[in-house]
């Protein structure tokens, strides 16, 4: 039986090949009892630590990409498999949002004016109509039929050297669903360090996100 780290070694063709088997479509915490008999704890630990999932009941299809995803990540850009934005980011995020949307053929659509939004449309007020699978906008305009993401960011007067060592510039780390309170979906936080540029030396930075379904 391959481990589940394995998985991080197959090749993308492989891969694919697994994936379109009969257990694509099974919950992610099902398939890994079913063939790998760990416990649910352990399976806590794959769906939300190795394939950061966001939410939870992911499909094993869902579960076996972002696993391979983040497994091959390390060592690309150093020992930390998340691309870590410097000196605070905002401005770098919205850089390479804009470059790799591009790259994926994506418009971006400048001097309009937003009319309304459907549940995967757009209005605009001089008549046109975008269309879209997936839409981000404030949490103004959320309705019942989407999807609310909170976003936390809090800089904290402890430099996290638990999580943040010498050797190290960021840490992630998650809470299951169920860990903290009454929250039903995962609580994920990336934690900045002073390497980082984002904060003083002896302080760190908490970027925080939670999925409201």
């Amino acid at each position: 039986m391959m481990p589940i780290t394995e998985y991080g070694k197959v090749s993308s063709s492989n891969l694919n090949g697994m994936l379109n088997s009969d257990r694509s479509d099974q919950d992610f915490s099902q398939f890994l009892s079913d063939v790998f008999h760990i416990s649910d704890r352990i399976a806590l630990f794959v769906e939300f630590a190795l394939a950061l999932s966001p939410v939870k009941n992911i499909s094993t299809a869902d579960g076996l990409s972002r696993v391979h995803r983040h497994l091959t990540s390390i060592g690309v850009y150093g020992e930390f498999p998340i691309v870590v934005p410097m000196y605070g980011g905002g401005g770098e995020i919205a850089q390479a949002f804009c470059r790799a949307s591009a790259v994926k053929g994506a418009t971006y659509m400048l001097d309009r004016r937003i009319k309304n939004v459907e549940t995967q449309a757009v209005n605009f007020e001089n008549g046109e109509r975008c269309l879209a699978d997936h839409i981000i906008i404030s949490s103004s305009a959320i309705d019942d039929k989407a999807t609310g993401i909170a976003k936390y960011i809090v800089a904290l007067n402890h430099p996290c050297d638990s999580l943040v060592s010498d050797d190290s510039v960021a840490a992630f780390v998650t809470f299951p669903p169920g860990s903290i309170n009454s929250f039903e979906e995962p609580i994920q936080v990336i934690v900045h360090g002073s390497g980082t540029g984002s904060c003083p030396q002896g302080q760190s930075i908490a970027n925080a996100t939670h999925s409201n379904i």
